[in-house]
């Protein structure tokens, strides 16, 4: 599965007890993977250092932006693939991929 992690989740997931935690751990054991994005597709206005993700996610057809930041909402019926997704919905439907 490809992912797109928000740094805001990377952040709060680096503590081993934090509810995120499961989601680093899947992306360091390589359950999910790892791509670098080579265009930029300038989707989010407000806030532009969101755009390295959002072009992340596209330029890598990822099944999910992982995010809690309110600017990714404009991606929100977008046309683009991935919807974003919080963290905590995102652990709920994948529990077999983020364990520990």
């Amino acid at each position: 599965m490809t992912v797109c992690i928000d740094t805001n989740v990377v952040v709060q997931a680096r503590a081993s007890g934090h509810s995120f935690y499961p989601i680093l751990d899947a992306c360091v054991a390589g359950r999910l993977l790892r791509v670098n994005p080579q265009f930029q597709f300038r989707v989010i206005g407000d806030d532009l250092d969101d755009n390295m993700f959002t072009d992340c996610a596209i330029t890598a057809d990822a099944d999910y932006l992982i995010t809690e930041d309110r600017h990714f909402s404009v991606f929100a019926g977008s046309g683009y693939r991935p919807q974003p997704i919080s963290p905590g919905e995102f652990l709920d439907r994948h529990r077999d991929i983020c364990r520990v």
